[in-house]
């Protein structure tokens, strides 16, 4: 899961699910109900089918384009649904600019297009292979932005093999797919009304999602995971929890008031975990040029003194203060390491620094943000025949598990 994720949307439930998620909804869908985290209080959902995710594709938003190929028949569409050309085998390029995008040589309309492969699966952008369809449209800032479309589902079951390693146990693979429903679901804005989820195929903050995996048994643990759990859902009272996750924890995991600066929520506040000893990363070092903490610090000069100012209750740093060519400057310890690198400084659980010869040296535990879910941890409780709706409950205190279609 790509750092950071720095911002939390509320969704609101209500309309959303009670228009039944997407266009198409029966009127007699089956309605869920279940007593919310706030005492005294119901909510209800009906939904007979998933929503639509729009997955903006990071690289030819970069880039400004990118290669696209179907490899049977299709269909270019406009936004309406009007015909633009039909083929039989497609490789070409996307360019996409501020004013308007061309695809194969092709100028499309000025709003945007629709490319359907008539096999679910024949589209390729890039070196990977998505289900769902292409769509060339403008993004609510008025780029041109490509992104692919699909059912929710079908999104949980690209994301599942891009954050969680296939070797990990069943239910650890059942927890991460209730983990990227949950986690789509609360991207979409506060004023949504029934309009699809639009997220990112990686980086920012969104999760990691690869499209078709390339190995088949990949493929199958995802489908296994994403079928076994479809529509269950982590709620906060009424709404999707913002549910973090990250590789190891440490031994704790964090609040996400303190990491993220976000109102405080009790399955958000952080709980023991004695599961991920086994990582490789419970226990780390690192050695950190100087003149590259201090660029991070935003100073400037050598690398005078490098201290821990607050930590939260479990002993992360919180706040750091940074001493370089005569200067002092605190900056907030998640945003320092990002700043600095992930792989470099793996957490913030500090529990050495020493400034020595030109170097930052530092040891800590953990690797990510520490939020949430700590994948280690949860697949040693995978092996230990812990069920993912258990392993949830374990990590996100207080939350609900609820199927909502």
């Amino acid at each position: 899961m790509k750092e950071p994720r720095l911002t939390v949307s509320a969704l609101l439930l209500g309309p959303l699910l009670g228009l039944g998620l997407a266009a198409g909804c029966s009127g007699n869908a089956p309605t869920v109900t279940q007593t919310s985290a706030t005492p005294g209080t119901q909510t209800s959902w009906a939904g007979s089918v998933t929503p639509e995710v729009r997955v903006r594709l990071a690289a030819p938003q970069r880039d400004g384009k990118a290669q696209v190929s179907v490899a049977g028949a299709w269909v270019l569409a406009d936004l309406e649904g009007a015909q633009l050309a039909v083929g039989s085998g497609l490789s070409g390029e996307l360019l996409l600019s501020t004013t308007r995008a061309t695809l194969a040589g092709r100028s499309l309309p000025r709003d945007g297009a629709v490319l359907t492969p008539q096999t679910n699966g024949d589209l390729r952008i890039g070196k990977r292979r998505y289900p769902g369809v292409l769509r060339i449209a403008r993004s609510v800032g008025g780029e041109q932005g490509a992104f692919v479309v699909m059912d929710l589902e079908t999104y949980v079951a690209g994301v599942v093999p891009g954050e969680i390693p296939a070797k990990f146990h069943r239910e650890a693979q059942r927890t991460q797919a209730i983990l990227a429903r949950t986690y789509a679901l609360s991207s979409v804005p506060a004023d949504a009304q029934g309009a699809p989820i639009v997220v990112s195929d990686s980086g920012g903050q969104d999760q990691e999602y690869h499209g078709i995996p390339t190995v088949a048994a990949h493929q199958r643990i995802a489908r296994d995971a994403t079928e076994t759990t479809r529509g269950l859902v982590l709620l906060d009272g009424a709404t999707p929890l913002r549910a973090w996750y990250h590789s190891t924890c440490g031994g704790r995991t964090a609040s996400a008031a303190s990491v993220f600066g976000v109102p405080d929520r009790v399955a958000l506040s952080g709980v023991r975990c004695d599961w991920c000893t086994s990582s490789k990363y419970f226990r780390w070092n690192s050695r950190l040029v100087a003149k590259d903490v201090v660029r991070a610090a935003g100073l400037k000069g050598a690398l005078e003194a490098f201290e821990v100012t607050s930590r939260d209750v479990g002993g992360r740093a919180t706040r750091l203060r940074i001493r370089a060519g005569g200067k002092s400057r605190d900056v907030g310890a998640p945003v320092f390491r990002l700043r600095i690198g992930p792989s470099k400084m793996r957490s913030c659980q500090l529990d050495q620094i020493e400034v020595a010869g030109g170097e930052l040296v530092i040891a800590g535990r953990g690797w990510g943000h520490g939020v949430g879910l700590c994948q280690i941890g949860a697949n040693t409780l995978a092996g230990q025949s812990a069920r993912a709706e258990d392993i949830v409950r374990t990590y996100y205190p207080g939350a609900l598990v609820v199927k909502l279609w």
